[in-house]
């Protein structure tokens, strides 16, 4: 069954954290996939890079995906961001700098190749609080399906960049996905 993407093009930052917080005590009602975790009480958002430049292997970001990666932190501005990821690409840095600078964070760098480590490597070390990932059209939702537990999602299509997953893990509960736009 398709279920339609919420965007949150005019939400207010407040809504999408709690939005989150819904996913996290909700343990799978308003969610679209729960797995069993250890346990843990932490929200990942995972967003693929904003509107790159050209078809080179590193290229930048245009004027609009600065302007998405800028949306993309206030957006995120009441979410208790405690560490910000990105691949080693001018894009995907790019679309995650602006979140991790209103908080004073750097952006760590993940390999795209190794998916699995990184959501072991996620889970065991960001038990609670928030965590931003920008990356790939491939990696994003390959990264959603490793921390639910279940091969939900799909490559995002090469021609959108507004998609946003929210995972919410708890002990409780496992983890859940909630896919929306912005």
């Amino acid at each position: 069954m398709h279920r339609p993407v919420p965007y949150l093009g005019k939400m207010r930052p407040l809504t999408l954290f709690l939005a989150a917080a819904l996913g996290l005590s909700a343990c799978g009602d308003l969610a679209e996939n729960t797995a069993k975790v250890p346990e843990s009480n932490a929200t990942f958002i995972l967003v693929r890079h904003a509107e790159k430049a050209g078809s080179e292997r590193d290229s930048p970001l245009t004027a609009e995906g600065m302007e998405r990666a800028e949306r993309l932190a206030s957006l995120l501005t009441d979410m208790p961001l405690q560490a910000v990821y990105s691949t080693d690409f001018a894009r995907t840095i790019a679309t995650a700098r602006p979140s991790a600078s209103r908080r004073g964070l750097e952006v760590d760098l993940y390999e795209a190749g190794n998916i699995d480590s990184l959501g072991t490597a996620l889970m065991r070390h960001h038990k609670s609080g928030a965590v931003l990932i920008s990356g790939h059209s491939n990696t994003t939702p390959a990264l959603v399906n490793r921390l639910i537990g279940e091969e939900r999602y799909r490559k995002i299509d090469e021609s959108d960049y507004s998609q946003l997953f929210i995972v919410t893990c708890t002990g409780r509960c496992g983890c859940t996905a909630v896919r929306l736009r912005y």
